[in-house]
């Protein structure tokens, strides 16, 4: 997730990528892995923790480098893949264009998060 812009743009990038990406498909089903042991059957035992990680700015030169190449690795995948809107296409070029002067990493009020899940089943004896 990230802010300040649209909070729908990131669903639509997520869903965009999905059809264009492998690892773009799992990645939101990760907070329900743990449900889908126990539904399954596959696990008898489960359970799970979950951190966010939240980067604010003014956010270090790594931190700004590693978002920037975040936005431009999504930026590429929701072009590849078409079918957002016109709009949504402008903020992504605009994201992997270096020289631009407004884009989202460099934005004074960047909010950018991430979730990480780790789920955990037991295997049936």
């Amino acid at each position: 997730m990230f802010a300040p812009c649209d909070p729908t743009l990131f669903w639509r990038a997520w869903n965009a990528g999905s059809k264009v990406a492998v690892n773009f498909k799992g990645i939101l089903r990760a907070g329900t892995m743990r449900r889908w042991g126990g539904w399954s059957a596959l696990a008898t035992s489960t359970h799970g923790s979950a951190a966010l990680c939240e980067i604010w700015a003014p956010s270090s030169q790594c931190s700004t480098a590693y978002i920037g190449r975040q936005l431009l690795q999504i930026g590429a995948l929701v072009e590849q893949a078409g079918g957002v809107p016109e709009i949504d296409l402008e903020f992504w070029r605009k994201q992997r264009d270096l020289d631009a002067t407004d884009r989202l990493v460099d934005h004074p009020e960047l909010f950018w998060c991430e979730g990480h899940i780790l789920s955990v089943g037991l295997k049936p004896a």
